[in-house]
């Protein structure tokens, strides 16, 4: 059976918990969460990304989870609290989803992304 864009995002919409930006703000405030930025390099150039915000881009995702891979990221797997986010929202929930899949705890996704992160104003770097 092939899987559609939307039965994906659907799917995954099931298993990963939807953070809002309020509550995220608030996380972030705490301390002990860490963010996963997905975006590629070229989006994150002119916006910046959320101070101390793990950089997994989403083309090298599976790389960076795999605990064999040289190039792993370890703190993704140590984080209470991780959280993805892309541009908009639907990279991140996939990036979450994937996460989980690959043995992430509790990995959940920023619902609206970096976006919804910036217009409710945020701190950046």
């Amino acid at each position: 059976m092939t899987k559609t864009l939307k039965s994906l995002s659907e799917e995954a919409s099931k298993d990963v918990e939807q953070v809002s930006t309020k509550e995220a703000l608030s996380l972030f405030k705490e301390g002990n969460t860490v963010f996963v930025d997905v975006r590629e390099d070229h989006e994150r150039a002119g916006s910046g990304t959320i101070p101390g915000a793990v950089h997994l881009p989403r083309s090298l995702l599976e790389w960076k989870l795999d605990c064999g891979d040289p190039n792993h990221r370890p703190e993704v797997f140590d984080a209470v609290r991780p959280i993805f986010f892309c541009g908009g929202g639907g990279r991140g929930l996939l990036s979450a989803k994937l996460a989980q899949e690959m043995g992430v705890t509790g990995a959940r996704n920023l619902n609206g992304g970096f976006r919804a992160w910036v217009s409710f104003d945020g701190p950046l770097v």
